[in-house]
């Protein structure tokens, strides 16, 4: 009895065991079809800059691994490059998750591609073909377009070289098919990225399968089209840039590419394989992907204090 109140124990719950100084999470992200168009690409493009300004000196040792794994795959032979290319993919997926999540990038987050071999492998390949389908499909229309508007009928003279005046009018008249021929196929092809974009990372983060990676990644980009075409297209010019610097870009670009992808994934799915790490403002000689709750630990530990943690 304390007052002439009855002595009751209290019921924690487990807020009252949290930190006291840790900031609150931040609130999750809307999904779904309510979020407007175009209203998360600041700050996926966001998260994906900060993330790779903060570790962009540790990527550049997975990225050269990955490409000597690819390169000794190759030379052995086509088929184990042709295997190696998943695993390396969804290590790579790994390696930006932790990126954006605060946990350092590695070499051993490469360990996670090779820890799903079979559904990363496969589900690289079934994308493949997948994609490959317009390819294919443009390619029949071409032939098509070549047999029919008469270009290999044209006469060629003996020596070799058409007259310009049978050339040209056929020309003009592939020139007007092939155009909207080959917009179709481009728009084909972004479209099937766009709605393919989340099956890699699903494989490493949730260790799907083909199909159940597909069927997840279909369903989310049935809304936002638009603004997840707009950023599989900036990923793509990203990666492209790497490659047009003799490829050494690669080294800068490739890893933003793969951290904006990311980035949309874990805006619209989480990453379930992940905790969260706070970066401490911490002393020197503090690792700066060291947890609060561990920093608190330590600290009650010694008889200290508590960090603050700015929110």
């Amino acid at each position: 009895m304390i007052g002439g109140m009855p002595n009751t124990p209290v019921e924690r719950t487990p807020a009252d065991s949290e930190n006291p100084f840790q900031p609150p999470p931040p609130p999750a992200p809307p999904v779904g079809p309510s979020v407007p168009p175009f209203s998360r690409v600041g700050d996926i493009l966001g998260r994906a800059f900060n993330g790779y300004s903060q570790q962009w000196s540790a990527w550049p040792v997975p990225l050269l691994v990955c490409g000597l794994v690819a390169v000794a795959s190759y030379a052995a032979c086509f088929f184990p490059f042709f295997l190696a290319q998943g695993p390396l993919i969804c290590g790579l997926y790994w390696c930006a998750f932790r990126n954006l999540r605060g946990w350092p990038v590695d070499t051993g987050s490469l360990g996670r591609g090779w820890q799903l071999f079979w559904p990363a492998a496969s589900s690289n390949i079934a994308l493949m073909l997948l994609e490959a389908v317009p390819g294919l499909v443009m390619s029949v229309v071409m032939l098509a377009v070549l047999v029919f508007s008469g270009v290999l009928e044209l006469p060629v003279p003996p020596r070799g070289q058409p007259n310009p005046a049978d050339v040209f009018p056929v020309m003009l008249r592939l020139m007007f098919i092939w155009m909207p021929v080959a917009f179709l196929g481009m728009a084909w092809t972004f479209w099937l990225y766009t709605r393919t974009m989340f099956v890699m990372p699903l494989v490493a983060d949730r260790g799907y399968d083909f199909f159940a990676a597909l069927h997840a990644s279909w369903d989310a980009t049935r809304y936002r089209f638009w603004e997840r075409l707009l950023l599989v297209v900036l990923a793509r010019i990203i990666g492209t840039i790497g490659v047009n610097l003799c490829y050494v870009g690669l080294l800068f670009t490739l890893p933003f590419q793969f951290l904006i992808i990311a980035a949309a994934y874990e805006d619209e799915f989480g990453i379930q394989g992940l905790s969260s790490r706070a970066v401490l403002p911490g002393a020197a000689g503090e690792s700066p992907f060291q947890t609060v709750a561990d920093a608190a630990e330590r600290s009650s530990a010694g008889g200290g204090d508590s960090p603050v943690v700015d929110g």
